[in-house]
């Protein structure tokens, strides 16, 4: 490459638009905010790891929002797959989000993928 197109590719990407996801950048937050302090993406903290988790119950999105506000309910109630969760993971009852809206788990589960 000539060094006038090594300048000219220089200069688009710095003034290329950067994209911002927004729904990317909630979910990172909202993800620390209160996922951390018992998941990773990656490998299993106290619950299991979360990269991939949207496309793991993609057949279920309905049952993953319910579990994700009140995973508690579902185990009282008998639901299999919340109770083959809670057992695979010690018993350890993951704490309950009722306050979370549909965009706010939208934005975590993007943030997962």
């Amino acid at each position: 490459m000539s060094p006038n197109t090594q300048e000219k590719v220089a200069e688009i990407e710095h003034t290329a638009p950067v994209v911002v996801d927004a729904a990317l950048q909630k979910g990172e937050s909202l993800f620390k905010q209160h996922c951390t302090s018992c998941h990773y993406l990656d490998k299993q903290l106290i619950g299991p790891a979360l990269g991939g988790i949207k496309q793991k119950y993609a057949d279920d999105p309905k049952w993953l929002y319910a579990y994700i506000r009140n995973n508690v309910a579902l185990i009282k109630a008998g639901d299999p797959k919340a109770i083959a969760l809670y057992e695979a993971n010690g018993k350890a009852v993951m704490t309950t989000f009722p306050f979370l809206s549909d965009e706010d788990i939208a934005a975590i589960l993007r943030y997962t993928e």
